[in-house]
């Protein structure tokens, strides 16, 4: 299952049967099925049955799905960070000594993550697993009229910490309003959606067999 059209197509299948089955959407006889191999198998069996083939596809969708679409969303994401600046919102220049007029500046530093073809005022915006990570320069000046720099990105001297996680109410800021972009796109471009769906999709069917056995 390398296909990852049909890798996704048979997550969404399986998802939807996982809830119906769990849900009681779909009743099961106690009969067993025809010997298979000299195997019978109880259709009370099936609800453990399909769940690993779930899990199993699941998976492979995850895999799949990190290889050949994640790249692209992040991409989409950067745009919009770089296309709206919400670095302001994030580190307001006031809060580090600077005044209104405050201009952002690429990192300068070498480093793989900045393209040197990027434009003078770009932001690096990084996502992976609990983290969201800022790289970039303001440019203003001090209450005395001095020029001055200040930098985000891991934390060391001279450098502020441009690294969120959820204990920082930034982060959660970063994830609205990805949440938001992307909720927008996901109905004009096709990959937001191919790529989310499917996920949220089995997180339900997640919740859904965590409740029944709960309340069961």
């Amino acid at each position: 299952m390398e296909d990852i059209n049909k890798s996704r197509m048979f997550l969404i299948l399986l998802s939807c049967a996982v809830i119906f089955v769990y849900c009681g959407l779909a009743t099961l006889s106690d009969t067993p099925f025809p010997s298979i191999i000299g195997l019978k198998i109880r259709y009370i069996a099936l609800p453990a049955i399909i769940t690993v083939v779930w899990l199993f596809s699941w998976q492979r969708f995850f895999v799949l799905s990190l290889n050949a679409d994640k790249s692209k969303i992040d991409e989409l994401i950067l745009a919009e960070v770089n296309k709206n600046n919400i670095n302001y919102k994030i580190f307001p220049p006031k809060n580090y000594g600077l005044g209104k007029i405050t201009t952002v500046v690429k990192w300068s530093m070498p480093d793989a993550r900045i393209p040197r073809e990027a434009v003078h005022n770009y932001i690096y915006y990084g996502r992976t697993l609990l983290k969201r990570t800022f790289m970039f320069s303001y440019l203003g000046s001090l209450e005395n009229g001095d020029a001055s720099y200040v930098h985000f990105a891991e934390k060391k001297a001279n450098i502020f910490s441009g690294i969120l996680t959820p204990l920082s109410f930034k982060y959660w800021s970063c994830l609205f309003f990805e949440i938001k972009f992307l909720f927008c796109k996901s109905f004009l471009i096709p990959v937001v959606g191919a790529y989310y769906f499917p996920h949220i999709l089995s997180w339900a069917a997640f919740l859904v067999i965590v409740f029944s056995i709960i309340f069961q």
